[in-house]
Formats: structure tokens, C-alpha cells, sequence
């Protein structure tokens, strides 16, 4: 498949689109108020209702998500459920459960240097998050060879990602969590 031929590439879908590569399209749709955004705690332990995989390092939050869901809701669709994303560690090179397209808005990038990387779509990786690195498969240092792309996505900008390929999460800093708003789409 040549890059014309993937995920958006170089396609505009009216919503002032823009592709950057077949993982990853920036949107322009309305940005929740700042005030809303920055009522979202950065602490991690304000965030106790979770949906946790592997040991805490990542959960979905609804918590904190009431008056962003709103928001969203009326600004952007009606039929979509926003939920807080909150990493607390690097990610496991993964492909996620039953989604394909994430609609998402980082909220804090989690630190100054944050990488979502891509893989190759044939890599042959587990689909769970099992547990503790062991000593040298921390993400940064597996499967460099199949890599495709890295993006560093910027803060409080919408975006889609191809979330159905393996990719993983990279440069959280010890302390920090990465928050984002965020929608499955399919």
C-alpha cells in the first residue's frame, strides 16, 4: 500500500485536515475553554476512578471528565462519550482493543519530550501489558528496526491517530502523567 493509498494520506475530509502521515491527522475542531482544561488535576492520585492495564501504567478516567464531556458533546458531536486518558509510565508497544481511530487532544504532554511511536502493521506483538519491563525491553529499546514513524503530537490540538497498529509511548517523565480527552470512533 503506497502512502496515497493509507489512512489520509494527503486527503482533506473538510474539516481543515491535515495529514501527517497515515497514523496521525491534526484537526480543527474547537478546543475546549482553557479554564475547562486547566481544571483537570495533573496529580495522578486525584484521578481514582479507573479502568487499569498493566499495573496502573495507563487508565481511562471519567472522574474529572464530567464538564469537558459537556462541552464536547455540544461543540463537537453528540453521540460520542469523552473520557480522560491518563499514562502514567511509557507504554508497551500495543495495538489498542477494539478501536481503530482515537479522536484525541493531549491536555499535559506528561513531560517535555513525549514520542508516540508506529511499528510496522505486521509486527507480531502480545495484546496484553504484562507487567514490569525486564532489564533491556523497555519500548525505547525494542523493535527500533520497525519502526516506521515517530511523532512528538502537540499539546491542546485535536488529532486522529491510527490506534489499530502496533505503537507505544515513550519519554514520560518520573512524576508526571500524560493527560489527555479522548474518543474511540471505531
Amino acid at each position: 500500500m503506497t502512502n496515497n493509498q493509507s489512512f489520509g494520506a494527503g486527503r482533506e475530509y473538510g474539516l481543515g485536515s491535515h495529514f501527517l502521515s497515515q497514523e496521525l491527522c491534526y484537526l480543527n475542531l474547537p478546543c475546549p475553554p482553557k479554564e475547562l482544561l486547566d481544571a483537570v488535576p495533573t496529580d495522578n492520585a486525584l484521578h481514582s476512578s479507573r479502568l487499569t492495564r498493566g499495573g496502573g501504567r495507563f487508565h481511562r478516567s471519567t472522574e474529572h471528565s464530567r464538564n469537558l464531556n459537556e462541552w464536547c458533546q455540544a461543540n463537537i458531536s453528540q453521540e460520542i462519550t469523552w473520557d480522560l486518558q491518563i499514562i502514567e509510565d511509557d507504554l508497551p508497544i500495543h495495538r489498542d482493543y477494539k478501536t481503530n481511530l482515537k479522536l484525541s487532544l493531549v491536555i499535559y504532554p506528561g513531560g517535555d519530550y513525549i514520542e508516540t511511536r508506529f511499528y510496522d502493521p505486521a509486527l507480531q506483538i502480545g495484546d496484553q501489558y504484562d507487567g514490569p519491563w525486564q532489564v533491556g525491553q523497555h519500548p525505547k529499546n525494542l523493535y527500533l528496526e520497525h519502526i516506521t514513524r515517530k511523532h512528538v503530537i502537540e499539546p491542546r490540538r485535536w488529532h486522529l491517530l491510527r490506534v489499530s497498529d502496533p505503537h507505544t509511548v515513550i519519554g514520560i517523565e518520573p512524576g508526571k502523567c500524560r493527560i489527555s480527552l479522548v474518543a474511540n470512533i471505531c
